[in-house]
């Protein structure tokens, strides 16, 4: 049995849906099954044996599925003072940034930086690259950036210096829509997101950055 279950949770599933039709052949009552398993989901929380009303996720084949379901109950400046505390004394409580990073989504993240900054006068990233290094490091300041944000350094990275990253090149730019979804309040990250966030962060289009550095049919 082929299981796509990882597929799910890491593609645009507009892409993946495009991808079984024009190049795997799926059809009709396959690709609907595909599509259904995508839409109409809900969530339940369980806490000592007591279960929550179920709730509509708002995620569905217009979106992208992350694995990481939004915090609740979820109190942003409670989550800063925790990275907060890690940070503080001699040695830094790593265990505890792992489970703020790891338990909240893109955006609740973005509002616990905000926290942060408004409680404690300084910035989150800056902290935390005074307190961690290596891999570590890059992890996690990478969790704190916006999709598009990400999206725009990683095109930049794999094209600056001697040789172009070309397998990151297609993997960013073959794997977003160059159409925004209907619904501006849905998470989902187009090109016209990461252009502009390219623009703004080197001053220069997309378009043109890659132009210069690529040729040919590529």
């Amino acid at each position: 049995m082929l299981d796509l279950s990882a597929a799910f949770d890491t593609i645009d599933h507009i892409a993946l849906l495009n991808r079984l039709e024009q190049q795997f052949g799926f059809s009709e009552k396959p690709l609907q099954w595909v599509a259904s398993y995508l839409s109409d989901r809900f969530q339940t929380v369980s806490i000592d044996g007591k279960v929550s009303e179920p709730v509509l996720l708002t995620f569905s084949v217009k979106l992208i599925q992350g694995t990481v379901v939004p915090n609740s109950p979820f109190t942003a400046e409670i989550s800063a003072q925790k990275l907060h505390k890690a940070m503080k004394g001699l040695d830094t409580d790593e265990k505890t940034i792992i489970d703020v990073m790891a338990s909240h989504t893109n955006q609740q993240r973005q509002e616990i930086a905000l926290a942060y900054e408004k409680l404690y006068d300084k910035n989150l990233p800056a902290e935390l690259k005074s307190e961690i290094s290596g891999n570590f490091e890059n992890l996690v300041l990478a969790l704190l950036e916006t999709p598009a944000n990400y999206d725009a350094k990683e095109i930049k990275f794999a094209i600056k210096g001697a040789g172009t990253d070309e397998g990151t090149l297609i993997e960013i730019l073959s794997s977003r829509s160059n159409q925004r979804p209907p619904n501006r309040l849905t998470k989902h990250i187009d090109m016209v997101q990461i252009k502009s966030e390219f623009q703004r962060l080197y001053g220069k289009s997309l378009a043109s950055f890659i132009k210069g550095d690529t040729s040919g049919d590529f």
